[in-house]
């Protein structure tokens, strides 16, 4: 798989077919509304602190394409950490909003709606 400035190139889905990127402004005003509906927030606690999470979880959408967040978690976890994660959550808790990040991209990739989580 390639990557290009700002395009997700996916070899072996039709002939180099193209598809568009996780669009990360979309998916952080998504978390802003969600946040406080997730099973691991908990009360007292502000967006900001997990913002680092679901920014790499999303990003990693575009990032780690075609992969597995299992496969890329170490990774992940480098890239939280680079975009400020850590001063407040440990990663056991931001990687729980992380993978729904990183999975909620997934499904607005593939057009899937929430209503069906």
């Amino acid at each position: 798989m390639a990557t290009q400035r700002g395009t997700r190139i996916q070899q072996g889905q039709g002939q180099g077919a193209r598809q568009q990127p996780v669009d990360t402004q979309r998916e952080a005003r998504y978390w802003q509304e969600q946040s406080q509906r997730e099973p691991y927030y908990s009360s007292g606690e502000f967006l900001d602190e997990y913002e680092p999470a679901y920014r790499t979880g999303a990003e990693g959408r575009n990032q780690y394409a075609g992969q597995r967040f299992e496969d890329v978690e170490d990774d992940l976890r480098r890239d939280w950490e680079s975009n400020g994660g850590g001063a407040t959550l440990d990663w056991s808790k931001a990687r729980l909003a992380c993978r729904a990040a990183w999975d909620h991209a997934g499904r607005t990739l593939s057009g899937e709606s929430d209503r069906a989580r």
